[in-house]
């Protein structure tokens, strides 16, 4: 009895299988729109509309959708078309169709993302996983963009790569990665204290990875240093960027400039040496000769300095 019970049991699952797979189709969308030409293997009937006419969004990347039979009615009915309720499966299951991006096909979009942010030529620019990984995308042309800032170099980090369908979904993968770039640029001769006067023949121009500099840019053409001196030193080798250089000063620590002082009606001038460089407009200390006072006054050019009263 209980052999029977349980061969009749098989029967009727494999029935019911058979009849859910007959009555219920599954088909993988290539975009982000249901389009008639998706439904025409299936339902015949939407082959008399164009293969490009929208039915409705389709499901996000991953996931998926199930349309029943009085849906189907309804679509057709819109379209004008001709479909009887015997001619429709029961229900339809919509998928968005994914891939892998592979490891290499990922760094190539990177680094192609990552050179146009930095404003570099791709061949430039190199990207090192950490972790190589493949994740899913939609398997449809995609636009993809740098969706996190500009990494420092030479530096793990975190990139967001951001894809989006041409007028539909987007989304992001994280990738743990290393970005590397190569080009021109300037590094010192030898060890240049701060504040002095740059020379061209103070830097030298090389073609090697550049160091980790995440917002300045590194200079490539010596004749950026004239009229310029260094915020901080420098030591031997080291690349310049834009944020280490100030205008040149005017005045240099131990220079013997005029002190001019304005006191209503009285002006006077007298002999003061630097105890600081400084650029016009820059309130720095003075000796005043005569007096052998420490005064502060504003550099005016490179032989004067002016005590301001309020």
């Amino acid at each position: 009895m209980h052999r029977i019970c349980l061969i009749i049991l098989i029967k009727l699952c494999l029935w019911t299988i058979a009849t859910l797979s007959a009555q219920e189709a599954v088909i993988d969308l290539p975009g982000p729109l249901i389009r008639a030409g998706d439904l025409v293997d299936t339902v015949p009937a939407f082959a008399a509309v164009d293969a490009e006419t929208a039915l409705g969004a389709a499901p996000r990347p991953g996931l998926s959708r199930r349309v029943p039979r009085g849906i189907l009615l309804r679509w057709a009915a819109r379209l004008g078309l001709s479909l009887e309720e015997e001619e429709a499966p029961s229900s339809l299951l919509l998928r968005r169709r994914l891939r892998r991006l592979s490891a290499d096909e990922a760094r190539e979009i990177l680094e192609r993302a990552v050179a146009a942010a930095l404003d570099r030529p791709v061949g430039e620019i190199r990207v090192e996983f950490r972790d190589p990984m493949e994740p899913l995308i939609p398997d449809t042309p995609l636009e993809y963009a740098l969706g996190s800032r500009i990494p420092a170099l030479n530096k793990p980090a975190r990139l967001r790569l951001t894809w989006r369908e041409p007028g539909g979904q987007s989304g992001q993968q994280l990738f743990d990665a290393t970005v590397r770039a190569r080009g021109s640029h300037l590094i010192a001769k030898r060890a240049l204290p701060a504040r002095k006067a740059l020379s061209a023949s103070d830097f030298e121009v090389v073609e090697d990875w550049l160091p980790g500099h995440r917002t300045s840019r590194l200079l490539v053409n010596v004749q950026q240093v004239r009229g310029k001196a260094l915020r901080r030193e420098m030591k031997l080798g080291e690349a310049l960027s834009e944020d280490l250089l100030v205008e040149s000063p005017a005045i240099m620590r131990g220079s013997l400039v005029e002190l001019r002082l304005a006191a209503g009606a009285v002006r006077l001038r007298t002999s003061a040496r630097a105890e600081a460089s400084g650029s016009p407009g820059e309130l720095i200390a003075f000796r005043n000769l005569s007096t052998g006072q420490r005064v502060l006054a504003y550099v005016v050019d490179a032989k004067a300095a002016e005590v301001r009263r309020p």
